[in-house]
C-alpha cells in the first residue's frame, strides 16, 4: 500500500470517518506495519476498549502489555478493519479525531517576515521542569548564530520516583537550521539516555537531493546506516518547535504551518501549526509577567495542544506540554536556580 502524502492525509482529516486515533505514521517493520496498518487508518479500539483520545489509547496499550492484542480500525474509505498485533509497543504515531469533525483546517500562513532578532547573538536559556507541583528536572538551550544558519543545543534531563520506581529521561539534541520561515532543519544529532544506563545516538544530515543520510548507534555500540527521502525537504526538528515561537509575529491570530521531521530517522512524521493566541500575564518563577502565547496544534488535536510563552524581548519564558504529557511544564530560571528542588538523582550538567 503506497504511503499517503501530507496533502492526502490532510484531505482525509477534513471529515474523519470515525472517532479514534488517526495514524500519521506506521513505522516500517513494526508490529502494526506487519498487521497491515497504514497512515490514514483510524484506531477505534484496542482489546475491546474504545480509544476516543490519546489518554485512552495509551491506557489500552499499557493494559495489553506484551500479549497479543486485537485492534479495531477504520480505513480511509470508511470500511472496518480488525487485526491482531502480536505485542506492544505497536509502532505508530497518531492524533485524536472525531467522526465528521474537521481536524485540520486549511488556513493561510501570516504574511509577516520572521523576526530573527533573538538569534543575533549567542544566547542560553535555562528552564526548570515540573509535573504539576513536583519539580522534575530542567532544560538547557544554547543558541549560536552562524551566518545564514543557527545552531541549537537542547539538553533535557528530568526524572522522578524513588527506589524501584525511580526513573530518568535524558536527551540531548544538536541541530542546525536555515534562517527561513520555519527554521528548516539541515542537520541533527540526538543522544538519548544517561551514560550510566547506556546511550543511543542518531546523526543525520540533509543532502542537496532532499535525502536524509546518517547513522544510528545503539547502547551497545552497534551502527546502522540511515537514508530517508522525505516528501517535503523543508521540515522542522520537533525539539526546536518552541524556538520557532521566538521568530513569530506578536499578533493574535498570526499562524504558520510546517511539517515535522522525526529525529530518529529524518522521516517526515506529520504537519503542525504554530498560532499566536495573544498577549497575557503568565506565571514565571513566582511572578506574573506579560508575554505572548503561542499554541502548537498537531494534526487532529484541538484543545489539547502545547503552549509556549515568549516575552516582549523575545525570550522563551514558559512551556506547558498538556495533559497527555502528565501536565508537564517549564519556566525560565537562572542557571543557579535550575538545580534547586530537583529529584535527588537529577544533577545539572
Amino acid at each position: 500500500m503506497p504511503i499517503p502524502t501530507l496533502d492526502e492525509l490532510e484531505l482525509a482529516l477534513q471529515s474523519p470517518r470515525a472517532t479514534g486515533i488517526f495514524l500519521v505514521e506506521v513505522r516500517p517493520g513494526s508490529p502494526a506495519h506487519g498487521a497491515g496498518f497504514a497512515p490514514g487508518d483510524i484506531v477505534t479500539a484496542i482489546g475491546g476498549a474504545a480509544t476516543p483520545d490519546l489518554t485512552s489509547f495509551l491506557k489500552a496499550l499499557q493494559s495489553a502489555g506484551k500479549a497479543p492484542v486485537v485492534v479495531n480500525a477504520t480505513r480511509p474509505d470508511g470500511s472496518p478493519f480488525t487485526a491482531t498485533i502480536p505485542s506492544a509497543p505497536i509502532g505508530v504515531q497518531g492524533y485524536a479525531v472525531r467522526f465528521a469533525t474537521c481536524a485540520w483546517r486549511a488556513e493561510p500562513d501570516c504574511p509577516d517576515s520572521p523576526d530573527f532578532s533573538a538569534f543575533e547573538k549567542d544566547a542560553s536559556w535555562w528552564l526548570r521542569s515540573s509535573f504539576g507541583t513536583e519539580r522534575a528536572g530542567y532544560e538547557r538551550i544554547h543558541v549560536k548564530r552562524r551566518g545564514d544558519r543557527v545552531e541549537f543545543d537542547h539538553h533535557t534531563h528530568i526524572g522522578g520516583g524513588q527506589g524501584a520506581q525511580k526513573w530518568t529521561y535524558r536527551t540531548h539534541v544538536l541541530s542546525t537550521h536555515r534562517l527561513d520561515a520555519i527554521l528548516s532543519t539541515t542537520a541533527m544529532e540526538q543522544i538519548t539516555g544517561t551514560p550510566a544506563e547506556g546511550q543511543e545516538k542518531t546523526r543525520l544530515a540533509l543532502g542537496l537531493d532532499g535525502s536524509w543520510r546518517g547513522e544510528s548507534i545503539d547502547s551497545k555500540g552497534a551502527k546502522k546506516s540511515i537514508e530517508e527521502r522525505p516528501s517535503v525537504a523543508a521540515a522542522l526538528n520537533t525539539y526546536s518547535i518552541p524556538l520557532l515561537a521566538l521568530t513569530m509575529p506578536f499578533r493574535s491570530g498570526a499562524r504558520r504551518a510546517f511539517p515535522e521531521v522525526r529525529e530518529s530517522s529524518g522521516q517526515i512524521r506529520s504537519r503542525s501549526r504554530l498560532e499566536c493566541l495573544g498577549r497575557e500575564e503568565v506565571a514565571v518563577n513566582g511572578k506574573k509577567i506579560p508575554a505572548w502565547c503561542f499554541a502548537w496544534r498537531h494534526w487532529g488535536e484541538g484543545a489539547n495542544f502545547e503552549r509556549f510563552w515568549v516575552s516582549d524581548h523575545r525570550c522563551l519564558v514558559r512551556i506547558e506540554w498538556g495533559p497527555d504529557y502528565a501536565g508537564c511544564w517549564c519556566e525560565a530560571v537562572t542557571e543557579a536556580e535550575a538545580g534547586k528542588g530537583l529529584p535527588g538523582h537529577i544533577r545539572v550538567e
